[in-house]
């Protein structure tokens, strides 16, 4: 097997692993704010947040621990960065999507979810790379 087909193999398992954390974590966005809206009584203005809050929080472990294995890095710098990167995230979704919606002509959802996934690739998953996997020896010169 070549050099090129391994790093490969890593690549896809990678972006794989980050899938289920991010399918994961959506889960338990959604699953808690329906169980506060129908079970616990919340409005769901009032329950977004929590709800928000849990699913960004599986985001974060689910990344560290899972998909980077990053437990060594330092707690408090990959958090701090993680959450400047979801902010930006954020922004950049906005923004792309004030723009797109009003050129593409699909439904919204469809031009949110093509905002959302070109954020993912161009943005959200590289700087992660840098955030988890600090330059040296588990380089983040890998872009998988």
């Amino acid at each position: 097997m070549k050099f090129a087909d391994l790093v490969a193999k890593v690549r896809r398992f990678r972006i794989v692993k980050t899938a289920v954390v991010g399918l994961t974590a959506t889960a338990v966005d959604l699953l808690t704010l329906t169980v506060l809206v129908q079970f616990v009584g919340f409005g769901p203005r009032v329950a977004n947040v929590p709800a928000l809050v849990l699913g960004v929080s599986v985001q974060f472990w689910g990344n560290r621990c899972y998909v980077f294995e990053a437990q060594a890095g330092h707690l408090w710098k990959q958090l701090a960065g993680f959450i400047a990167i979801e902010l930006g995230s954020v922004g950049l979704i906005a923004l792309s999507f004030h723009f797109a919606v009003a050129l593409i002509p699909l439904h919204y959802i469809y031009v949110r979810l093509i905002c959302t996934t070109c954020v993912f690739f161009l943005f959200s998953y590289p700087m992660w790379h840098l955030n988890f996997l600090p330059w040296g020896k588990n380089s983040a010169i890998d872009p998988s």
